[in-house]
């Protein structure tokens, strides 16, 4: 679903402190990687058709889709989540300046959590 990200392989530790492991990580890839994967004509019909002459080439500037981080923001906080997770996303995910934890960017654009996902998303996009 994810085809422009890199999957990687990622260590981690349970929150318990306990177990160790390896995961995947949906990583930030590149315009030149997308292409290779999947090749030109993929990106011309998908991206640039649309006149998006990049996915990965915004720069710092660019700030998360309301709808999408809404949701996510609501998975990490339903019941049963470990409160620890939620804390952990909260402030060790950044925005693109590399710089903005995601908790101060939620404060600062607090619209963010109620943009409510269109009608067609509700099911999918509601945590």
């Amino acid at each position: 679903r994810e085809e422009e990200f890199d999957l990687v392989e990622a260590g981690f530790t349970e929150l318990d402190g306990g177990k160790e492991g390896v995961g995947l990580l949906c990583a930030a890839s590149t315009d030149e990687k997308f292409i290779e994967t999947w090749g030109q004509e993929r990106f011309d019909v998908g991206y640039r058709a649309y006149g998006i002459e990049t996915i990965w080439g915004w720069g710092a500037d660019i700030r998360p889709c309301a709808v999408y981080l809404r949701h996510c923001v609501l998975a990490v906080s339903k019941e049963g989540v470990d409160s620890r997770a939620k804390e952990s996303f909260l402030d060790e995910t950044f925005l693109a300046d590399r710089e903005t934890r995601l908790r101060d960017y939620l404060e600062a654009s607090p619209h963010v959590l109620t943009t409510e996902p269109p009608a067609s998303l509700v099911e999918r996009y509601s945590g």
